[in-house]
């Protein structure tokens, strides 16, 4: 669910507002129920950009504020020639999920903007390309933990259709112990004998995956995209570790390629001719 105002001439207020949720059978050690869901206002202006909001990826939908995470992030434009831009600002994350660092941090970003052409070199990547007005190319990434590539097809004014790889390396804060095999009896002993490792406690529950399809999407004014993504999920494994970067070799588990079905909604905006 989208949410956007033209606070003034050269200002917007957005809100971004989604919902996941994957569904895996027991036949695996793995989580039987995983919820992804997040919330971001952002306030955009010709010289400036500034984010605010929260994320939960956890085993229940919603169980406190022990699975949240606060995010934040602004820059300001420094210095502008024709369509090339330098923006520099701050990024944010109470957990530490981004270059493992809990504390504001600086970042740098170069930008080129044209009515079929716009790139964002820096974090996030972003690249999209038109080619032709019914033909989108999109580059998108947090390296090095997610990166994707989506081809988009304009078959009619509401309807689009996108074939899309991309990939993931994605923490989870679970309620319930991950494991269904012998390691669940030896976290459950220490539970019950008051026995606290906080090395224990401190790991992430890391899913890793790679998908491709192909998305079916409902458009509404370049604003609303409600979606329908059929594909496969392949190259997935998820293990516990300290450091999201790390890539926790060791209690690595492998997950079988599936078919995944996927539905939902998010959002876009347009500016000088590029759908972001």
């Amino acid at each position: 669910m989208v949410n956007s105002f033209k606070v003034s001439d050269d200002i917007r207020l957005m809100n971004n507002l989604q919902h996941a949720y994957f569904y895996t059978t027991r036949d695996e050690y793995f989580p039987e129920h995983l919820h992804k869901m997040a919330d971001q206002i952002t306030l955009a202006g010709d010289l400036f950009q500034i984010s605010a909001g929260f994320s939960s990826r956890s085993d229940r939908l919603f169980d406190g504020f022990n699975t949240i995470t606060i995010t934040g992030s602004g820059d300001y434009r420094v210095w502008r020639s024709g369509p090339h831009s330098i923006h520099v600002g701050i990024m944010f994350s109470s957990r530490g999920e981004l270059w493992n660092l809990s504390l504001p941090h600086p970042m740098i970003a170069y930008r080129h903007r044209a009515h079929n052409f716009f790139i964002n070199a820096g974090l996030p990547l972003l690249m999209v390309w038109r080619p032709h007005e019914k033909i989108s190319l999109v580059l998108s990434g947090m390296l090095p933990c997610i990166g994707s590539a989506r081809v988009y097809f304009n078959i009619h004014r509401y309807f689009s259709l996108s074939m899309e790889w991309s990939y993931r390396r994605e923490p989870f804060y679970l309620i319930a112990y991950p494991y269904r095999d012998v390691r669940y009896a030896a976290y459950f002993l220490k539970e019950a004998l008051n026995y606290n490792d906080e090395s224990e406690e401190k790991k992430k529950f890391i899913l890793e995956s790679q998908r491709a399809g192909v998305t079916l999407s409902y458009n509404y004014d370049s604003v609303v995209s409600i979606f329908i993504f059929n594909g496969f999920r392949f190259s997935a494994s998820y293990y516990m570790t300290n450091n999201i970067l790390a890539r926790g070799a060791a209690g690595r588990e492998r997950i079988r390629d599936s078919y995944i079905m996927e539905a939902g909604a998010r959002c876009g905006f347009s500016s000088g001719g590029i759908t972001q």
